[in-house]
C-alpha cells in the first residue's frame, strides 16, 4: 500500500529561492526542499528521527550515528533550535 499525497495540499512554500513540501507518515514529519539556484539546483529531504537525549548521553549517540553513516550517502545533522537529530 503506497502513500498517496496531493502536492498542492502538501506545499508549504514556493518562492524564488526554493519550493517546499511537508507531510507526515505516522508521527514522522518530512520536509522536502527544491532549491532553485540555477548555478547549483538540488533537493534536500529532512526528517527528525529522535529527540536529543540527556546532555551526558549526546556524545555517545552522535558517535554511534556518525560511525553507522560513515559509508552511506545519508547525512545526519543536529537541529539545535528544535533539539532534534535529523537525516
Amino acid at each position: 500500500m503506497g502513500l498517496f499525497l496531493d502536492p498542492t495540499e502538501c506545499q508549504y512554500d514556493n518562492n524564488n529561492e526554493f519550493a517546499a513540501w511537508t507531510f507526515a507518515r505516522g508521527s514522522d514529519p518530512v520536509l522536502i526542499l527544491v532549491h532553485k539556484a540555477p548555478e547549483f539546483p538540488y533537493i534536500s529531504v529532512f526528517s527528525p528521527i529522535v529527540k536529543l537525549p540527556e546532555a551526558d548521553q549526546v556524545n555517545a549517540l552522535l558517535h554511534h550515528c556518525m560511525t553507522k553513516n560513515n559509508n552511506l550517502p545519508a547525512t545526519i545533522a543536529l537541529d539545535e533550535e528544535a533539539g532534534e537529530i535529523v537525516v
